[in-house]
C-alpha cells in the first residue's frame, strides 16, 4: 500500500486494493447514497447490477440490519481481487461451498456475456472436473487454476467499478465451431501477451 492510501484503507487493513481503487469506490458509492456510508439493498442491487443474478447473495453475505457499509464492500472486494487465500475465503462467505461458489461465479459470467445454457453448463463442468470436495483445499486449488482465478477477478472487478481482465480473445469473426467458454478456456492457457488478439495460423 502506497503512502497516499486513504485513512479508511489503513483502518480496514486493505491488503490488495490500491488507494485509488478505494477512493474511486467510495466516491462512486457516495453519489448514490448522498453522503451516507452504507447502501440499502435496492441501492446495492442497482449499483452492482453487473453481479446479477447473484447480486442479492453478495449483499446478504455482508449486510447488517439490511444495509451494507462501504467498508464491508471494500473488505469483500479486497479478498475477491486478492490472492487465492482471500478469494476462497470471500467466495465461501458468499456462497457457502466450493461447488456453489463456482456455480455462482459462472452464473454471473454467463449472464454478463449472454452465454446460452449449454455453454454455461460446459464452463461449470470444466471447472468442477478437478475442483476439491473439501472446502479447506479451495484456496490451494485456486492457486493452481489460472482459469478460475482470472474468472473470479473478471467477475468481481465491478465491485470497485473496474472491468477486470479480458478473458475472451478478439477474433475477426465469430466461430461457428468454438463456443465462447471454449475460446475463453483456451485463451487462458496462452502466454498473457498472446491472449488479446487471435489470428489464423496461416494468415499474413
Amino acid at each position: 500500500m502506497g503512502a497516499d492510501a486513504s485513512k479508511s484503507t489503513k483502518k480496514l487493513e486493505i491488503s490488495h486494493l490500491s488507494g485509488d481503487q478505494v477512493r474511486t469506490t467510495e466516491q462512486e458509492l457516495e453519489k448514490v447514497t448522498k453522503g451516507h456510508v452504507s447502501l440499502e439493498k435496492s441501492q446495492f442491487e442497482k449499483v452492482y447490477a453487473k453481479l446479477r443474478p447473484k447480486t442479492s447473495a453478495v449483499f446478504e453475505a455482508i449486510q447488517h440490519d439490511n444495509r451494507c457499509l462501504f467498508s464491508s464492500i471494500l473488505q469483500l472486494a479486497d479478498g475477491l481481487l486478492g490472492d487465492a487465500s482471500g478469494q476462497s475465503a470471500a467466495l465461501l462467505k458468499i456462497f457457502g461451498s466450493t461447488a456453489q461458489a463456482l456455480a455462482g461465479v459462472v452464473s454471473i459470467y454467463a449472464h454478463r456475456h449472454h452465454l446460452n445454457a449449454n455453454d454455461s453448463a460446459a464452463l461449470l463442468d470444466y471447472l468442477m472436473l478437478d475442483a476439491p470436495s473439501d472446502d479447506a483445499r479451495f484456496d490451494r486449488w485456486l492457486l493452481g487454476n489460472s482459469v478460475a482465478a482470472q474468472l473470479v477477478l473478471h467477475v468481481f472487478s465491478p465491485l470497485v467499478f473496474e472491468e477486470g481482465p479480458a478473458l475472451h480473445p478478439f477474433t475477426a469473426s465469430p466461430s461457428s465451431i468454438l463456443t465462447h467458454s471454449g475460446a475463453m478456456i483456451i485463451n487462458m492457457q496462452l502466454p498473457s501477451d498472446r491472449r488479446r488478439d487471435w489470428t489464423l495460423l496461416f494468415s499474413r
